[in-house]
């Protein structure tokens, strides 16, 4: 450290002695300094130019003395770039198809769409799929000229979901698809492991789903060795269901108390019209009567058509009956327990059908004069009578009303009827078994169950499922077969039956 400050002070002094001593000589300007340059350079190039020509031509380029010389331009070599030409060539090898949407009729190729949707048919959900690869793929079957991979929509065709083969349309839950079913729904409980600790904190992965099967009777609706009281039986316990389902609903009495409260609105317009003197308000009392005269013709007509349906019920299962009882006084022994109870109500209601009757008629003529038709008023008399016959009670007529109520059948000892017996020894040998369907695949299976008299099964078994993906079908394939018999057809299931999940 202390050397290095000596040595700067030295040179300090030393530069500071010349600056006061040294003569200093006046600097040269920059315009002399290139002119000396340029001198000095053209002097050595012309002093030694032929000889570097020399060994350029004869020693470095190897040409004999005396030999012509062709000057040859010296031009830069262009750059290629490969990775240019590789994706020239990758496009016009490769299809790389856009995202965008594809033309219906290109897909289609020149076909009229048919939708089977709007025909009533069950086309199935398709899993999710992103449309930007749905068009994608479109392309890519358009480019390779495969149209036999689109349907007739124009949609590719595709299974609904790849765990389930078949479609399946789910079954809502109401009273038409499920009047075979007597099904009870009890909320869902969270399982519990037995042999775990902290059944709380379980991993999600841990967690198992079950679905319990409770299965209590099977009883056939109808079946091959049904004898003729069955087949007539059980199209009277039909026929009744239909009736009870009629009598609760009520239609056709809504519609009757909708059409007279029509009547008196339209009535009642008719007074206003004849007092009202302004003529706006009278527009907007003709466009109201106009509105009431046309829901009371569409509510007549719907009413002659829910009347008619009661009566022709109520006549079926007045002949059904009859035929049944007259089976079994032929027969001499009774096989089914069901009784029908007939209950005859002598109201009379031959003012209400008058009135009906002259309504029908007024406003039959009153539609045809406003449609210019010549009236005749005898033949419409007797098409308003023809109709309101079918659809209500004529003048006199009881009302009918039914209760089913059972009786004891004849005991198998008092029947001596050789078919009868023969058809018991046949049922006697057959039995029943059933798989349980989930998601199209059988998950259990029952043991063999014998058939009774009333073609019932008690089952009273409880069936569990561990559900490992979602649901979309439970059904019950039902089997029957011949014990004594060599050849079972056990294949093909008698039927089918779909259980609903809650909603």
């Amino acid at each position: 450290m202390i050397i290095l400050f000596y040595c700067i002070k030295v040179e300090h002094e030393i530069e500071s002695y010349n600056f006061f001593t040294k003569v200093w000589d006046p600097p040269s300007t920059t315009l002399e300094v290139q002119k000396q340059s340029a001198e000095s350079s053209d002097a050595e190039i012309g002093v030694h130019n032929d000889e570097n020509k020399k060994l350029v031509t004869e020693d470095y380029l190897g040409l004999a003395d005396g030999e012509d010389i062709d000057v040859i331009d010296l031009n830069i070599v262009p750059f290629l770039d490969t990775s240019i030409k590789i994706k020239e060539a990758s496009e016009k090898m490769y299809f790389v198809p856009d995202g965008s949407q594809v033309d219906l009729a290109k897909r289609l190729n020149s076909r009229q769409p048919r939708y089977p949707e709007k025909e009533g048919l069950y086309v199935g959900t398709h899993p999710p799929v992103s449309k930007k690869c749905l068009n994608k793929l479109q392309h890519r079957l358009l480019k390779a000229n495969e149209f036999h991979w689109f349907g007739e929509d124009g949609e590719p065709i595709r299974l609904p979901d790849p765990l389930i083969g078949p479609f399946c349309c789910k079954l809502s839950d109401s009273t038409e698809n499920n009047r075979y079913l007597d099904i009870k729904y009890t909320n869902a409980m969270p399982f519990k492991n037995p042999y775990s600790f902290n059944s709380f904190y379980q991993d999600i992965k841990d967690i198992k789903f079950i679905l319990e099967l409770k299965i209590s009777k099977i009883q056939f609706s109808h079946h091959a060795l049904f004898s003729r009281q069955h087949v007539l039986d059980k199209q009277l316990l039909l026929l009744y269901d239909k009736y009870e389902y009629r009598q609760n609903i009520s239609r056709t009495k809504m519609l009757s108390g909708r059409l007279e409260a029509l009547r008196n609105a339209r009535d009642t317009v008719i007074k206003v019209m004849a007092e009202e003197n302004d003529n706006e308000l009278l527009e907007n009392h003709k466009n109201r009567l106009h509105r009431y005269k046309t829901e009371i013709k569409e509510t007549r007509v719907q009413r002659l058509l829910e009347g008619k349906a009661d009566r022709t019920l109520i006549s079926n299962i007045l002949a059904t009956w009859r035929d049944l009882k007259k089976l079994r006084e032929r027969q001499e022994y009774i096989i089914t327990n069901t009784k029908l109870e007939i209950i005859v109500d002598d109201k009379d209601n031959t003012e209400e059908w008058e009135s009906e009757f002259n309504n029908l008629v007024e406003e039959t003529v009153e539609e045809m004069k406003e449609k210019n038709i010549e009236t005749n008023i005898p033949e419409v008399r007797d098409q308003a009578c023809s109709m309101l016959s079918e659809s209500l009670r004529s003048p006199g007529e009881p009302i009918i009303k039914f209760i089913l109520s059972k009786i004891e059948p004849t005991p198998v000892e008092q029947i001596t009827a050789k078919e009868e017996l023969q058809r018991r020894l046949a049922l006697s040998k057959h039995s029943i078994w059933f798989d349980i369907m989930f998601n199209g695949r059988i998950v259990c299976e029952s043991a063999f169950l014998p058939l009774d008299d009333s073609f019932s099964v008690d089952v009273n078994q409880k069936f569990v499922v561990e559900v490992h993906q979602w649901p979309d079908t439970l059904s019950l394939n039902i089997h029957c077969e011949n014990l004594n018999s060599k050849n079972l057809f056990t294949k093909n299931p008698i039927a089918e039956l779909y259980i609903p999940f809650p909603l």
